[in-house]
């Protein structure tokens, strides 16, 4: 079984040579109050967390896979309970403030905000991509990590905010991370927008339904440098164009630019 002590001699060479390349290196021989990740830490509500728990909750699976010595788990089992206890809070949160959405709309808007493309741009506003473990491989892209890792993150430190505090804790912490985005963005985080930004082409397909029965229709092209140039039709009508390397990303960026603009309604305006 895997120690908790964070003790030098229970650390092998090569993982420390791995984890001198990280910002968290100094924090195992050091306390440091005025480091970045303490900073980081008091932040976020964080700070009384025991050290190892939080190294737990940065470890990634490729870290720990490359030092049969390195003494914590990866964060993968903290990750599974901070999904559930996601879950909870923003269904709660969800339901106080809006006690008049159907339970389907509720579903709906929850998951626009627990979903992986969500959660990574969340994590990352927080600032926790620097302090995020990763083994040499996943390191070399560090500046590119996978929207999973950041989302399996954001949801392993609630995880272990509530396997060490508690529920009440964890709902003050998040609180705190919520008013964070709302301070970035100057809006309010429980938005029924948000159901747009998530799944923008149902939105757009109910839409277009509703006002002439058809269908939106996407085509794509591979360019030359393997990046997807997708066109978006209604009625056989052009409403634009979108390249990334990303067919999927693509269609959901040109249903959204629809429904932002209301380029529907002013088409149809303009028959009209």
């Amino acid at each position: 079984m895997k120690t908790t002590l964070l003790d030098r001699n229970n650390v092998s060479e090569k993982a420390l040579e791995i984890l001198n390349k990280h910002p968290v290196y100094s924090l195992f021989y050091s306390s440091q109050e005025d480091s970045e990740f303490r900073k980081r830490l008091k932040t976020l509500l964080l700070n009384d967390l025991p050290l190892p728990t939080l190294l737990n909750a940065f470890t990634h699976r490729s870290f720990g896979n490359e030092s049969e010595h390195w003494p914590l788990d990866n964060n993968e089992r903290l990750e599974f309970v901070g999904d559930s206890v996601l879950d909870l809070i923003i269904s709660e949160k969800l339901v106080e403030i809006f006690n008049e959405l159907p339970e389907g709309l509720l579903s709906k808007l929850r998951s626009a905000v627990v979903n992986e493309d969500f959660l990574a741009k969340w994590a990352n506003l927080l600032g926790l991509r620097p302090f995020v473990l990763l083994g040499k491989g996943e390191l070399k892209n560090s500046d590119q990590i996978q929207d999973s890792i950041m989302a399996d993150t954001f949801e392993a430190v609630l995880g272990a905010v509530y396997l060490n505090d508690g529920l009440l804790k964890s709902q003050e912490v998040l609180a705190k991370w919520i008013e964070i985005w709302e301070h970035q963005y100057g809006e309010a985080f429980f938005d029924l927008k948000r159901l747009e930004e998530f799944d923008p082409k149902s939105r757009l397909q109910e839409i277009t339904l509703s006002l002439n029965g058809e269908l939106p229709v996407y085509q794509s092209k591979t360019k030359a440098d393997g990046n997807f140039e997708v066109s978006l039709f209604i009625n056989g009508e052009s409403l634009g164009s979108e390249t990334s390397n990303s067919k999927r990303k693509a269609e959901k960026a040109l249903a959204y630019r629809a429904l932002k603009h209301k380029l529907i309604q002013n088409r149809e305006r303009k028959e009209v």
